[in-house]
């Protein structure tokens, strides 16, 4: 489910692969710079609730994600 969300974030124009890591939380994309920035792809990901090593994610959509898809935080 986690990965579901997280990799459906980025089906978006320019994001030509996204592959999430359940087993190590790494993410793997493959994008087109010219019609996607990874600051937006960042945003993408931090939308739908998940933290990234540049944003929080939000609030209101972590707090509805599964509970098995919560995860600790950092504050």
């Amino acid at each position: 489910m986690c990965k579901e969300t997280i990799e459906g974030s980025l089906k978006t124009a320019g994001v030509i692969k996204a592959d999430w890591n359940k087993d190590t939380k790494i993410m793997n994309i493959t994008y087109d710079t010219l019609k996607i920035s990874l600051d937006d792809i960042h945003k993408r990901i931090a939308g739908v609730g998940y933290d990234t090593e540049k944003l929080k994610g939000d609030d209101q959509a972590y707090n509805n994600l599964h509970q098995c898809c919560q995860y600790k935080r950092k504050d």
